[in-house]
């Protein structure tokens, strides 16, 4: 009867043992790993922008805003709306603008503590670009 009862308690002293340790799956990992993220201009970014002041005369500029569809393909702006000192023009009015195009619009006597606000959506994008002028 003894060696029964030593029996009995090793298989439940390997059975408790089994239960109490984990099952080797894996509930989470943590790595570091090193990341680079680059962050374009405004010139080298898919929606393209660059501003160009041809006069700067008491507070005001006559400022040239152009836009660029800078996407390989397949991303025309259906819309592209520049907005200066309440002032808003559709450049995409007669037609679409289409990867590698620009358009230029000119805003006179522009006062340099104005905004420029560029709404663009087409196929798959849209973006919004808020900048101060830049005298």
């Amino acid at each position: 009867m003894i060696q029964n009862r030593e029996r009995l308690v090793l298989v439940a002293l390997v059975v408790a043992i089994f239960f109490t340790m984990g099952t080797s799956s894996v509930s989470s990992v943590t790595a570091d790993r090193p990341i680079d993220i680059a962050v374009a201009d405004d010139s080298n970014a898919y929606v393209g922008f660059e501003q160009q002041h041809t006069r700067i005369q008491n507070g005001t500029t006559d400022l040239e805003v152009t836009v660029r569809n800078q996407y390989l393909s397949g991303a025309s702006f259906t819309t592209v709306s520049v907005t200066v000192h309440g002032r808003e023009v559709d450049l995409s009015k007669n037609s679409p603008l289409e990867p590698g195009d620009s358009r230029t619009q000119r805003f006179n006597s522009t006062p340099c503590d104005s905004s420029i606000a560029i709404v663009v959506s087409g196929t798959a994008i849209s973006a919004e670009i808020q900048r101060p002028v830049s005298c």
